[in-house]
């Protein structure tokens, strides 16, 4: 075992999160939606409606499922980079994440740019043999 490895290797947790994100590479950006599957403090993988490249900056915004104080709705907001994205699943590498309050994302925009039945990928498929973890 790699003890290296061991140490390095955050927590990871499976969540199902709606978000939004905005990806820049040059002179093009790219604004789009997608659900997570998996999150630690270092590294976020979900899957996107549109396919983005290894390198982009990204700006990924998640729908918190926990209120502030009970009653105001919260965002994670992440920013860092593409580290992979191949077979409908993208990995971003984070380099810094903050809360945000936020307003309600609209039932209409959600339904237009999620489907409902979106497969989120139970967690022991990401972290056994899918082909983000197996080349990271």
């Amino acid at each position: 075992m790699n003890s290296r490895r061991t140490i390095l290797t955050s927590a990871r947790y499976p969540l199902a999160l709606e978000l939004r994100y905005k990806a820049v590479s040059g002179d093009v950006t790219i604004f789009g939606t997608g659900r997570t599957n998996l999150m630690s403090s270092t590294e976020l993988i979900f899957s996107a409606d549109q396919c983005l490249e290894e390198g982009m900056k990204a700006e990924i915004s998640v729908a918190w499922p926990v209120l502030l104080d009970g009653r105001v709705r919260l965002q994670l907001v992440i920013e860092g980079a593409i580290a992979r994205s191949e077979a409908g699943l993208t990995k971003v590498q984070i380099w810094k994440y903050h809360y945000r309050t936020r307003g309600q994302w609209a039932q209409e925009e959600t339904r237009e740019r999620i489907p409902m039945g979106l497969p989120v990928l139970p967690a022991h498929s990401l972290v056994m043999g899918n082909t983000l973890e197996a080349r990271s």
